[in-house]
């Protein structure tokens, strides 16, 4: 007689959660039980409709829950072995991971240890990390403390941009799924502590943590512009009351000598903004407010001091 396949019940969301969806059921590994999913139609990151439209394509029940009572009865009823999670952003509690008998494995934008907690990607790139990535962990009561199965990274290049960098960890989290899913289902994979010593942490990011300080230097404004860009709401500063959001930029080299966010040209009338160190970034694309996406040099004109009128 064939053993049952494991029962696996999905919970996860994002671009990234679909493309760990669709990796464990390429793996044929394991029974998927169910997708449990939130409404999240209202950020631009979502993939609602294309896990909606995976699970009726492969017969697989979708729930989407809107509180912890909802995501308690939706586990209970689907009764999983094991539970994948990715592109989940909150705590799941005890009594919940309790109904799957082997637990709750989740996939974090890391490389744990560090940067447990909150957009771990932006908070790496705006410490200016070289290298980033993903781990594959046991979900506890702590936060993203539990024994890790697998991990893996990618470069973050010093012009790259934190769309760029998703792209690549979704990549990254289908390869690690197809390499390490049913090794965890068949126990020829084992997970590993982490060094609880070498953790870091990061808080959720606020809206207001995306204001550009200009008194920085121009290589810790740069990063922030890169962490926070597409798909991510932008950096941003205020020009004549208006909120002007920064999309693209790059690095001016030669020192450039005006006050903090000043709007100065370079030789060929590309519009640059100074920075606390006297180097200056060159704007490629910009916002005001709801607008098109523009030049630098269609909206900034020189001798403006931006970020002065606050918004």
């Amino acid at each position: 007689m064939v053993a049952a396949l494991p029962r696996v019940t999905f919970l996860g969301s994002k671009p990234m959660g679909l493309r760990c969806l669709a990796a464990m059921h390429e793996t044929r590994a394991s029974t998927i039980a169910g997708i449990v999913t939130i409404d999240d139609r209202a950020d631009a990151r979502n993939a609602f409709d294309a896990l909606r439209c995976f699970g009726d394509r492969n017969g697989i029940p979708v729930t989407v829950i809107r509180s912890r009572a909802d995501l308690h009865a939706a586990v209970s009823v689907l009764q999983p072995e094991l539970a994948v999670v990715c592109g989940w952003y909150s705590m799941i509690p005890a009594a919940t991971r309790a109904v799957a008998t082997r637990g709750f494995i989740g996939v974090h934008n890391s490389l744990l240890p560090r940067y447990r907690g909150a957009a771990p990607i932006v908070w790496a790139m705006l410490h200016g990390e070289e290298t980033v990535g993903l781990s594959m962990y046991t979900l506890t009561d702590g936060m993203d403390d539990g024994d890790v199965w697998a991990r893996s990274s990618t470069a973050v290049g010093p012009d790259d941009y934190i769309g760029d960098v998703l792209k690549r960890l979704e990549r990254a989290c289908e390869d690690m799924i197809r390499r390490t899913f049913p090794g965890i289902l068949d126990g020829s994979v084992a997970p590993s502590p982490q060094e609880a010593a070498a953790a870091t942490y990061g808080a959720f990011r606020q809206p207001e943590d995306g204001r550009i300080r200009w008194g920085d230097s121009a290589a810790q404004v740069y990063r922030g512009i890169r962490a926070q860009s597409a798909p991510f709401p932008g950096a941003f500063t205020s020009l004549d009351g208006r909120r002007l959001t920064i999309w693209r930029a790059h690095p001016f080299e030669p020192p450039y000598y005006a006050q903090p966010g000043e709007v100065v040209r370079d030789g060929v009338g590309e519009a640059m903004v100074v920075c606390g160190d006297e180097r200056a970034l060159v704007i490629e694309q910009c916002q005001l407010d709801e607008g098109e996406v523009v030049a630098g040099r269609d909206v900034l004109r020189p001798r403006t001091v931006l970020g002065t009128d606050r918004r």
